[in-house]
C-alpha cells in the first residue's frame, strides 16, 4: 500500500461482510479503493502482478481500478471500507498483519455501525480519515520500534480506558526509569505517554458521544477519566468545545 499521504475523500461506505467458502471469483477493476480488516477466514488475492494471502487480523488494500481474483478456502468475516478519493492513492494490492488488532477492529466496527445508522455523513468521514491514518502507519512504519516498547504500547492500547493505568507501571514493564520511558515513547510514537493516553481516551469518548447512548459523566468514566470535570476540561482543550457541544453537533 502506497498511502504516504492520506487521500482526500469524496465519500465512503463501511460495512461488515460474511462470506462462505467459494472457488475463484473474478472482481473487475472498480471506481473505488478498498481497505478491509479481516476478523476470520483466509482469502488468496491474485492479480496480474500480485499474489497475496489475507488472513485473520490483517489489513488488506486494493487500489481503485485494479482487477483481481479471489479464492476463499474457508468461511470468514471482514469489515471493509470502500472509499472514493479525489485522486487514486495508487500502488498494488497489499496485506499486512495488524500488530494490535483490538484497537484496529474497534475503529472499523464503530465506523460500520455509524454507516449502518447514518450513512456517509461528516462523522463517518472523520472516522474514515482516522482509519486511513492508522492504515498508513501500519503499512508504512517510520522506524523499527524495540519489542519491549511495542509490548508497552500494546498494553496501553488494550487498557486505555483503565483509570489505574499509570506511567510508572508502564516504565516498570519496560524495566526502565520513567524518564527514559517518556523520552523513548515520544521518540517512536510522536507524543509523550500521558499525551498519548489522553488523546486515545478523548478519541474513545468521541465515539461514545456519537452513539448518543450515554451521559457526559458516563462517557467520562467509560473512557477512563477519573472525574467528569477533568474529562470536560481536557475535551475542551483538545477539541475546542465541550463534550455536550460536540454531542449536539452529531445530530
Amino acid at each position: 500500500m502506497k498511502i504516504t499521504e492520506i487521500p482526500v475523500l469524496k465519500s465512503c461506505m463501511i460495512y461488515r461482510i460474511s462470506y462462505s467458502r467459494r472457488p475463484t471469483t473474478a472482481v473487475p477493476g472498480r471506481n473505488f479503493a478498498s481497505l478491509s480488516f479481516r476478523t476470520s477466514g483466509t482469502t488468496r488475492i491474485r492479480g496480474e502482478d500480485c499474489d497475496l494471502t489475507s488472513g485473520p487480523n490483517s489489513l488488506t488494500y486494493v487500489p481503485a481500478g485494479y482487477p483481481y481474483r479471489t479464492d476463499s478456502s474457508e468461511e470468514g468475516e471482514m469489515i471493509v471500507m470502500h472509499f472514493f478519493a479525489e485522486e487514486s492513492c495508487g500502488g498494488l494490492p497489499a496485506t499486512v498483519p495488524v500488530e494490535f488488532p483490538k484497537a484496529t477492529y474497534n475503529l472499523f466496527e464503530t465506523a460500520a455501525r455509524r454507516y449502518t445508522a447514518k450513512g456517509c455523513d461528516l462523522v463517518l468521514m472523520s472516522m474514515a480519515y482516522q482509519i486511513l491514518a492508522e492504515a498508513s502507519s501500519i503499512f508504512c512504519p517510520k522506524q523499527p520500534i524495540p519489542p519491549r516498547m511495542k509490548r508497552c504500547k500494546q498494553y496501553m492500547d488494550e487498557n486505555i480506558t483503565d483509570p489505574l493505568l499509570r506511567i510508572r507501571d508502564l516504565a516498570a514493564m519496560c524495566e526502565t526509569s520513567e524518564v527514559w520511558f517518556r523520552r523513548e515513547f515520544e521518540k517512536y510514537y510522536g507524543a509523550t505517554p500521558l499525551e498519548y493516553i489522553k488523546k486515545k481516551r478523548i478519541e474513545t469518548a468521541k465515539l461514545l458521544l456519537q452513539t448518543g447512548l450515554y451521559t457526559v459523566t458516563e462517557v467520562a468514566f467509560r473512557a477512563g477519566f477519573e472525574s467528569s470535570s477533568y474529562f470536560s476540561a481536557e475535551f475542551r482543550r483538545m477539541e475546542g468545545m465541550s463534550p455536550s457541544e460536540f454531542e449536539a453537533k452529531q445530530g
